[in-house]
C-alpha cells in the first residue's frame, strides 16, 4: 500500500513539475515576443524605411533634409538602445552618430565616409527587421493554427509536450551516464545490468526522436513564406 501511495505521489509530483515548467516556458516566449514586437514596431520599421528613403534619395538637398529627420527623430536621443540589436550593432549606431557630426560640421572630407556607413547599418538594421517579421509572423500562423484548426492545435500540443518531456530526459540521460560512468570507474556497483539496460532503452528513445525532428525539419519546416534573404 505504501508503495502505491509513493508512486501516485511521484506522478502527481512530475505531472506538476511539467505543467509549471510549461507555464514558464510560455511565460518567457510570451515575454520574448512581445520585447520583439515592441523592438519591430517601435526600431526597426520605422528606422529601417527612413534609411531606404535616404539611400534611395538622389537629389542632395532632400537627401540632407531626410537625413537630419532620421537623427531628430532616431538619434541617440531618441533610439533606445535597448531596442536596436546586439551590442555589435549598437557600436555601428554610435560610429554612424559620431559619423553624422563630423559630416555636418564638414560635409565633403566626411560625405562618402558617413554615406558608406549609413548603407553599412541600413544592412544590419534590414537584417533585424526581417528576423524580427519572421518570429512574428510565426506567431501569426501558430495563432491561426490554435484558432483555426482544433485538430492540428491538439497535434501541435501533442508535438510540444513530447519536445518538453523529450528535453526532460535528455538531461536525465546525460546524468545517468555520467553516474554510470563514475559507478564504473570506482567500482560502487550501484547500477545493475537492468538499470543500464533501461537506461540504454531511453537513450535510443530520445536519439530517435531527435533524428525524426532533425528529419522533420530539413524537409518540411518552412520559417516563413516572406523571408528576406540578402544577396
Amino acid at each position: 500500500m505504501f508503495g502505491v501511495q509513493v508512486s501516485v505521489l511521484i506522478v502527481a509530483v512530475f505531472t506538476a513539475f511539467i505543467g509549471y515548467q510549461f507555464r514558464i516556458r510560455e511565460k518567457k516566449r510570451d515575454q520574448a515576443h512581445a520585447e520583439i514586437t515592441k523592438s519591430y514596431n517601435e526600431s526597426y520599421s520605422p528606422v529601417k524605411f527612413l534609411l531606404k528613403e535616404i539611400i534611395e534619395e538622389h537629389d542632395k538637398v532632400n537627401r540632407s533634409i531626410l537625413i537630419d529627420r532620421f537623427f531628430e527623430n532616431h538619434g541617440l536621443n531618441g533610439l533606445k538602445g535597448a531596442s536596436i540589436g546586439s551590442s555589435n550593432m549598437l557600436k555601428s549606431f554610435f560610429e554612424l552618430n559620431s559619423l553624422y557630426k563630423a559630416f555636418k560640421h564638414d560635409s565633403n572630407s566626411y560625405e562618402d565616409k558617413f554615406i558608406n556607413k549609413l548603407k553599412e547599418f541600413e544592412s544590419e538594421i534590414t537584417q533585424e527587421f526581417w528576423d524580427a517579421h519572421d518570429i512574428i509572423y510565426k506567431e501569426h500562423i501558430r495563432y491561426k493554427q490554435y484558432h483555426f484548426n482544433p485538430v492540428k492545435s491538439f497535434f501541435l500540443d501533442i508535438l510540444s509536450t513530447v519536445k518538453f518531456i523529450t528535453e526532460i530526459a535528455t538531461s536525465i540521460i546525460f546524468v545517468a551516464w555520467i553516474a554510470i560512468l563514475v559507478d564504473l570507474l570506482f567500482k560502487l556497483n550501484v547500477f545493475n545490468s537492468e538499470s543500464i539496460a533501461l537506461i540504454f532503452g531511453v537513450t535510443v528513445i530520445v536519439l530517435l526522436i531527435y533524428i525524426c525532428a532533425f528529419i522533420y525539419y530539413k524537409l518540411f519546416y518552412n520559417p516563413t513564406n516572406n523571408r528576406y534573404r540578402t544577396k
